[in-house]
This record gives C-alpha cells, structure tokens and sequence, in this order.
C-alpha cells in the first residue's frame, strides 16, 4: 500500500488558515492565484514576492506573514528578495509546506499545537 499523496499548495493553505483561526489569529489571505492568458499572464495585482498569508494574534500581539508552498515549491527569486528586504526590517516571515510544519513553528512562541 503506498502512501497517501501530499497535499497541493491551496489544500495546505486552507489546513493553515483553519488552524490558524481556531488558535485565534486574524488572517489576511493575499494570494492572487494565476491569471493565464492575454498581455498579464502568469501576474498578480500584488506587490511582487509578497507572502500568501498575514497572521495576525491581537491577544498576544504576534504577527508572522507566511509563504505556503506545495510539497516540491520552491521560493521564486522575487520571493527571496522580498523575505530579504522586510526580514531586515524585522518582520517575522515563515514559508511553510504542511499544517505540521506551521505547527512546529509556533512551538518556540508558546503555541502548543498537534497538528
């Protein structure tokens, strides 16, 4: 019997947000998806390497952005160079590829989750 298939990006994304919300985070979903076709293709309305998700815990005034990748995703260049300019900046920002990995990175933070 061969294991279950991993997650694709958007179902990971959907289990973080859920997880998210019920520990009591405000979530901002930024993700545009994908414009095919005509003289915008393959762009967004968004600045360009922004993360998928804002996360945001008024309670114990924490927040993170997050970039949510599928299992094989990888950051894009322009990805790279945003993580670069606003982590200097001090912004906690996480890419994470499954709900487990979200989870193990909240765990230094108090968050006690089984994911």
């Amino acid at each position: 019997m061969s294991a279950a298939a991993p997650d694709r990006e958007r179902n990971v994304q959907r289990k973080i947000v859920a997880l998210a919300r019920t520990l009591g985070f405000y979530v901002s979903d930024l993700s545009q998806g994908y414009r095919p076709g005509g003289r915008r293709h393959a762009t967004t309305r968004q600045t360009p390497g922004i993360p998928d998700l804002y996360l945001a815990h008024p309670e114990r005034r924490f927040r993170v952005w997050v970039e949510v990748k599928g299992p094989k995703g990888s950051l894009s260049e322009k990805q790279r160079a945003w993580h670069a300019k606003v982590g200097a900046a001090g912004a906690r920002i996480w890419t994470c590829s499954s709900v487990a990995e979200f989870a193990a990175h909240l765990e230094p933070y108090g968050w006690e989750v089984a994911a």
